[in-house]
């Protein structure tokens, strides 16, 4: 079981510091939640992990050599394609062998209920659907650590019951997830620890069953409500 060591990891954008001396430890078959007020350095530290930005200050490590994905707050897919043309899309960029696999796609598609609307453009679909088909493709290459950004955004109770169910059964698969939210509910559900940023430093981390109430924690540790707007 691989897990992902930060330490000491520092950003600064435009001479503007937005993540100070971040040190944590991630381990496989855990969800953590980030929580943070806009600006708080929660999508910065997602990017820093896929090096997606160039690591400057502290180190990121993994044991071994896992696979990650992503699942962004929005964008990431062919708005012009159809659902099934963005899998297969995903699976020809990954070199996968299913990329022609049509019985696995149909599977796939069933299981996340978009079944209807595997023909359909993705500039039709309701925001749940697109965020279910992009958590969709996030896990078909099969990652061990899956990083997720506002992934309940704009989507129906049906999407996210969804979300949570699969959450929770990739976890017990031995999978990490990290995910920034601001939606309490799920959090409180299915986190193992959550981790509250403020000003890009980490002003509190702990298991999520020894906390009584989270959002009275956040306000503590944050100085007001979880906003619904930003990251």
């Amino acid at each position: 079981m691989s897990s992902l060591e930060l330490n000491h990891v520092s950003f600064t954008y435009k001479k503007t510091e937005v993540l100070h001396d971040f040190s944590y430890r991630f381990e496989r078959g855990k969800i953590y939640a980030l929580l943070g007020h806009n600006g708080a350095g929660k999508t910065t530290l997602l990017r820093l992990i896929l090096n997606v930005l160039k690591l400057k200050q502290g180190t990121i490590s993994f044991e071994g050599d896992p696979l990650l994905s992503y699942a962004p707050d929005s964008g990431g897919l062919f708005d012009f394609l159809t659902v099934e043309e963005n899998i297969k899309i995903f699976l020809l960029l990954n070199s996968s062998k299913k990329s022609n696999n049509l019985e696995f796609i149909s599977y796939e598609i069933r299981k996340w209920r978009l079944f209807e609307k595997q023909k359909t453009q993705v500039r039709y679909l309701s925001q749940g659907q697109k965020q279910r088909l992009s958590l969709m493709i996030s896990v078909l290459n099969n990652p061990d650590f899956l990083l997720m950004d506002e992934p309940t955004n704009g989507i129906d109770i049906v999407s996210q019951e969804l979300l949570s169910n699969s959450l929770t059964y990739y976890k017990s698969l031995g999978k990490c997830i990290i995910l920034a939210s601001h939606d309490i509910n799920m959090i409180e559900k299915i986190s193992d620890e959550i981790i509250i940023l403020k000003d890009g430093r980490l002003v509190y981390s702990k298991a999520t069953d020894s906390i009584d109430n989270i959002m009275s924690i956040y306000k503590q540790y944050t100085g007001g409500p979880i906003s619904d707007d930003g990251y």
